[in-house]
């Protein structure tokens, strides 16, 4: 039977504007399933400051990294930050609620499915 709370034990899980409102709650998501997050934001430090704390209590790995998310370069930039947690993202998910598992965006920044 699948350990839900862990199903994503092992992974990072990149969330871009996962600082407030729904993007705090996708980020709070993956880290109750077991993965280590790294979550973006653009003038909500203190907020996503408060992520990562919850993130942390939950006894995994979290990081912000300011980044506007419409800004290509300025993601690129925080998968490039996400290495202090892992060496490849494996799970996107949107404050829109977008999610995409299973696929890998290594650190150099490229991405393959």
């Amino acid at each position: 039977m699948l350990d839900v709370m862990n199903r994503l034990e092992g992974n990072v899980a990149l969330v871009t504007g996962g600082s407030r409102d729904i993007g705090a709650a996708v980020a709070s998501r993956p880290a109750e399933e077991g993965a280590d997050v790294v979550l973006t934001y653009e003038n909500s430090a203190e907020r996503a400051a408060e992520v990562v704390e919850q993130v942390k209590a939950a006894g995994r790995r979290a990081l912000a990294v300011r980044a506007d998310s419409a800004v290509p370069e300025a993601l690129t930039a925080a998968v490039d930050e996400a290495a202090e947690i892992a060496a490849t993202v494996a799970h996107l998910a949107g404050a829109d609620g977008a999610y995409i598992t299973g696929a890998s965006i290594p650190v150099d920044g490229g991405f393959t499915a």
